[in-house]
């Protein structure tokens, strides 16, 4: 298959990291390059440029960006971003869901702020269990890199077109209030609309014929809710319309 964006491949913590290097060199004056095809370069992963009606193509051939962020709690005014992934996936018409692009990574925050936020006891737990306040201690990367990164892959995406990203996920409006307010470069990519998961799965209970089966969720990192989340919308899409998972 064709593939339909600018940076294809899957990208672990190396990608990361060299994403980060080519951003802050390219916002000191470094040489003038694409970052997202420097990256690809550094990574050494397949990369490929769409130009002309193919570029303007690239966001309408998939549908949506699928994202999630982990937090210290449910209010953006006082809490802080802990983690964010994003995946792209063969998500249009007669697609299979094929992941072809992933991101991830975890944002620093230091102990003295969590221990001034409001966290609440359950959250606290959580994240102890699955490994992210060490995650988040270890962590160098800072929310502004990350919104940075965010902002020239939106922009890779779209071609610089502004509001043209639909999000996608679980309760994907809690990620999107997130992102306007501690990852405003991004944002500004962002569509007001949203494709939400949770509503297409409670359809399903709904109005499908027979009941089904749903994955698991209960890693509560970002990635994996995020992956979760597309297996859902697999299963529900053949449960409302018919067809393989």
């Amino acid at each position: 298959m064709t593939p339909r964006i600018a940076f294809v491949g899957s990208a672990g913590p190396a990608v990361w990291a060299h994403a980060i290097d080519a951003l802050r060199a390219r916002l000191d004056d470094g040489p003038a390059y694409d970052t997202i095809e420097t990256v690809a370069m550094l990574a050494g992963v397949p990369c490929w440029r769409p130009a002309g009606a193919e570029r303007e193509h690239t966001m309408q051939a998939h549908q949506f960006l699928w994202f999630d962020l982990e937090t210290t709690g449910l209010d953006p005014a006082t809490g802080r971003v802990l983690e964010f992934a994003a995946v792209l996936c063969e998500d249009a018409r007669g697609d299979d869901f094929t992941v072809v692009q992933q991101f991830s990574g975890v944002v620093h925050v230091d102990r003295e702020t969590l221990r001034a936020l409001p966290l609440d006891l359950a959250v606290m737990k959580m994240h102890h269990a699955n490994g992210l306040w060490a995650a988040v201690r270890e962590s160098t990367t800072t929310i502004a890199e990350v919104d940075a990164f965010l902002a020239a892959l939106a922009e890779s995406i779209t071609g610089g077109r502004k509001r043209a990203i639909t999000l996608a996920g679980s309760s994907v409006h809690f990620d999107l209030a997130w992102c306007r307010v501690h990852l405003p470069a991004f944002a500004e990519y962002l569509s007001h609309r949203v494709f939400d998961v949770s509503t297409l799965r409670r359809a399903v209970d709904s109005w499908a014929p027979a009941p089904v089966e749903w994955p698991r969720r209960d890693a509560h990192r970002a990635l994996d809710d995020v992956l979760a989340s597309i297996a859902e919308a697999r299963v529900a899409r053949a449960a409302l319309f018919g067809g393989a998972q």
